[in-house]
C-alpha cells in the first residue's frame, strides 16, 4: 500500500475521531498518532494521550489504508474509534466525579 493511501486513512479516521470526541464532549487536544516498536512490528498505528502517555486505541494499518475505499474497513475504524472514546469518557467521569 502507498503513503498516500495511509496518510489518506490516517486523516479520515481522525475526522471520525473529531465528531466522536465532539457528541461525547472528550478533548482532543491532548491526541496524537503514534507508531511505537510494537506497533511498527505488527503494522499498527496507536492515537495517544501525549500528556498521560497513555495509548487511546491501536489501529491497524491495513484498516487505515483501505478504509476510505472499503465501507467495512470504514466501518470497523469507526466502531474502535466509538468504543475508545467512551472509554476514555468513562474512565474521566470515573477520576473527576
Amino acid at each position: 500500500m502507498s503513503a498516500e493511501q495511509l496518510a489518506e486513512g490516517k486523516r479520515l479516521a481522525w475526522s471520525m475521531l473529531e465528531q466522536l470526541a465532539r457528541e461525547h464532549a472528550v478533548p482532543l487536544q491532548n491526541l496524537a498518532w503514534e507508531q511505537t516498536a510494537g506497533d511498527f512490528d505488527f503494522h499498527r498505528w496507536s492515537i495517544v494521550d501525549v500528556e498521560s502517555k497513555t495509548v487511546v486505541v491501536k489501529l491497524e494499518q491495513d484498516d487505515l489504508e483501505d478504509c476510505p475505499a472499503d465501507g467495512g474497513r470504514s466501518a470497523k475504524v469507526e466502531a474502535q474509534l466509538r468504543h475508545a472514546i467512551r472509554s476514555s469518557y468513562a474512565r474521566r467521569q470515573t477520576t473527576s466525579g
